[in-house]
């Protein structure tokens, strides 16, 4: 897995899903603003001062074949 990248050091592609960490520990799935002025889901936007770290989302699983 990916590790953390500070929002200090880059930012991630506008539109690009990954996960955001805040500055009281909490966590999210969204996407940098075009404005590049916040983060985004569909539930919710937060202000881009408050998101202190960034990083990649996994791969999916790869499904199993149950009967192999």
């Amino acid at each position: 897995m990916s590790e953390w990248i500070s929002v200090n050091d880059r930012l991630p592609e506008i539109g690009e899903e990954v996960l955001i960490a805040f500055s009281d520990s909490g966590l999210m799935v969204g996407e940098l603003l075009p404005d590049g002025q916040g983060f985004a889901n569909p539930y919710e936007r937060v202000n881009y001062k408050i998101v202190t770290h960034w990083m990649p989302l996994p791969e999916p699983p790869k499904e199993v074949d149950d009967n192999a």
